[in-house]
């Protein structure tokens, strides 16, 4: 959790560009849902819903789901600097994508560089492999003691931080 508080520090600055912006969002919802990478990544707009006090994301396909009735995970609006509704919020807000207009897009899309910095790509989702190149050559730096970081440590760091404070 300290870590993900610097990655805040460092990656969600008002003026903080996309590419970074997406790394932060990556990590912080992947931490809170507990997800896997590619569930997370397979996810799309029309999968989402945001409320009051929660967001809602909806995965057709996990790994466990041997009904494959698909499964839905709540996140809490913690109220806090690191909230990560608010932060979904916004993230959509700064790639202009609209959870009813854009509903096939992907929630981590595909960003594309432009003269002013990049865009959101309205059909294309990252890919696993560009991800976690990401995920590495922003993470490193925050790595002090070598550790094994990598795509999966979200999920698992997310579960042990909340089997830690008594989160059933």
């Amino acid at each position: 959790m300290e870590t993900l508080k610097q990655f805040f520090e460092v990656f969600a600055k008002p003026n903080q560009n996309l590419l970074d912006f997406r790394f932060l969002v990556v990590c912080v919802t992947g931490f809170a849902g507990f997800f896997r990478i590619q569930e997370l990544l397979g996810v799309q707009l029309k999968h989402i819903a945001i409320q009051s006090n929660h967001m809602r994301v909806f995965l057709p396909h996990s790994k466990v789901d041997q009904h494959r009735d698909g499964e839905t995970v709540y996140i809490a609006r913690t109220g806090t600097k690191y909230c990560p509704v608010a932060l979904m919020e916004s993230f959509l807000e700064k790639t202009g994508l609209d959870l009813d207009k854009d509903e096939n897009a992907f929630l981590i899309p595909r960003l594309f560089k432009t003269k002013n910095g990049h865009r959101a790509s309205k059909d294309k989702g990252i890919s696993y492999t560009r991800m976690n190149e990401v995920f590495h050559e922003c993470a490193q730096p925050f790595n002090h003691k070598g550790d094994n970081w990598g795509l999966h440590s979200l999920r698992s760091g997310g579960a042990s931080s909340a089997a830690n404070h008594g989160v059933p």
